[in-house]
């Protein structure tokens, strides 16, 4: 079997891409030596090349990329009241889109409405 084969490798695509977006996070923070900003960039195109490789959610994708956006930019700017608001805002956003995959666009109307 190989790697492309393994059924662990969606996990370690999965790891690989937050690990990435995490360490691109911490190096806005942290100024440094470009260590983290290399790993990186290192994780994020290992991430990459195993997604073209793997069936993959865009949106899904997408709105981990933001979040860890706004992970960053609460890191960089301290105001606790406007993140907490935008998270709830997003989550609110997202909330029925998840229960409509979750258990089908039907039971989700019945259930919000």
């Amino acid at each position: 079997m190989s790697l492309l084969q393994s059924p662990l490798l969606p996990n370690g695509v999965y790891l690989l891409l937050v690990a990435g977006l995490w360490l691109a996070a911490t190096a806005l923070v942290v100024p440094g030596t470009g260590a983290l900003e290399a790993l990186a960039v290192v994780a994020l195109a290992a991430a990459g090349v195993g997604m073209a490789c793997i069936p993959v959610n865009p949106w899904a994708v997408g709105v981990l990329v933001i979040g860890v956006g706004f992970f960053g930019l609460s890191l960089w700017r301290r105001r606790e009241g406007l993140w907490l608001a935008l998270a709830v805002g997003v989550l609110a956003a997202l909330f029925p889109a998840w229960q409509a995959s979750r258990v089908g666009i039907a039971e989700a109307l019945r259930k919000v409405g």
